[in-house]
């Protein structure tokens, strides 16, 4: 089974604690950012399929058609600005906004996941 960067998100999503400190914080989404920036650095210097090549770009591109949000500070800023800043909140809009994005590329949940 080939994993991608939906894979990551389920993982990061089921046991935060792997990735990021606790408790959570609004710096956290900044690291799931720079996390996720690396790892599409990463696949593509190194020519590796993958739904979402430049993942945080179309995110970000999703969420500006979608919401008709700014995108000028990335998506996971935009997200933490929807939600006032709160960090649990910012944390669960992520999850749906990430959900919604895989539904919107046809991508199904691990069937562990769901």
């Amino acid at each position: 089974m080939n994993k991608n960067v939906f894979d990551f998100f389920d993982d990061l999503r089921s046991k935060p604690g792997m990735f990021i400190p606790s408790p959570i914080s609004i710096t956290h989404l900044d690291c799931v950012e720079l996390m996720v920036f690396g790892y599409s650095v990463a696949i593509q210097n190194h020519d590796i399929a993958e739904p979402v090549r430049d993942f945080n770009r179309e995110f970000g591109a999703y969420l500006r058609k979608t919401y008709g949000w700014s995108m000028s500070t990335g998506p996971y800023a935009a997200i933490a600005r929807s939600c006032s800043s709160d960090p649990e909140a910012s944390w669960a809009a992520l999850w749906r906004y990430l959900d919604e994005f895989r539904e919107s590329l046809g991508i199904p949940r691990r069937e562990s996941d769901v």
